[in-house]
């Protein structure tokens, strides 16, 4: 039997299709610019040509990938970016929440290597395109790709804990560090789960805005990478809100479990 579009391996011949187009776009502009600037320093002109370029990959691929499911089984996107959210948005929002405060000591056991020290400081340089691409147009496209197509492929081709497993795996292969790839596999699994769960893409989308905006908020206007565990002095009250977390996330995931009541 033919699996669902897109199975694992069209998956990840569909990643590899972004990362060439990405490339393409990249290498000529890097070459020219090596050859008539200096290349060692990020102008705001080398940062608007990076963003719009995967912004105009991700499109390009992901508009493919959406007609070639569209041909299989008559997928319609915009059942799922209804607005009709219900209590589950609120679950979900505390959830994502919660997560981020306990993702917060990976940074301690993961530290940022260099390409993600100058891509911070991008960050902070051009303020206004690194947050319309970081916090808004990136988070979008990334679901777009991540969940509506692959995940949702995954879920109609394998078991649902090996379906988002294996979303959560490409999402991180996808991002350029260590610590990048660790925190957006965490990431992915949780919005992995509310996805199959609720088959709301808007709710995902919402998710990783929220993520992105907390984190360029704290890098950005921190003026460094700051720990959250160093605004909290009192080891025993980071304890507590540590622990805290960690229920508030196991009880929005069994809320939404509960709520949808779809069976694992």
């Amino acid at each position: 039997m033919q699996p669902n579009y897109p199975s694992a391996y069209q998956s990840i011949l569909l990643l590899l299709r972004l990362v060439l187009i990405i490339a393409a776009l990249l290498i000529p502009y890097c070459i020219v610019r090596f050859i008539i600037n200096d290349s060692t320093t990020i102008t705001r002109l080398d940062a608007f040509y990076f963003y719009t370029s995967k912004i105009l990959a991700q499109i390009l691929v992901f508009y493919w990938a959406y007609k070639r499911v569209q041909k299989e089984d008559l997928y319609s996107l915009s059942d799922e970016l209804s607005p009709s959210l219900n209590s589950s948005l609120l679950w979900a929002i505390l959830g994502g929440l919660a997560l981020i405060f306990l993702m917060e000591p990976i940074e301690q056991f993961v530290p940022a290597t260099s390409t993600v020290q100058i891509y911070f400081s991008n960050l902070s340089t051009n303020k206004f395109g690194s947050f319309l691409y970081v916090v808004l147009i990136s988070p979008v496209l990334n679901e777009l790709i991540f969940r509506s197509i692959i995940l949702r492929g995954f879920l109609k081709n394998y078991k649902p804990g090996l379906a988002i497993l294996g979303t959560a795996l490409l999402f991180s292969i996808f991002h350029v560090s260590l610590l990048q790839a660790v925190i957006s596999f965490i990431l992915s699994l949780f919005i992995g789960f509310v996805y199959w769960q609720t088959r709301s893409l808007l709710l995902c989308i919402i998710l990783h805005i929220l993520n992105n905006a907390v984190a360029y908020i704290i890098i950005v206007y921190s003026g460094q990478i700051e720990s959250i565990s160093s605004l909290i002095p009192d080891t025993k009250i980071y304890l507590f809100l540590y622990l805290l977390a960690a229920a508030a996330l196991s009880i929005t995931l069994l809320q939404i479990y509960k709520k949808n009541q779809v069976e694992i």
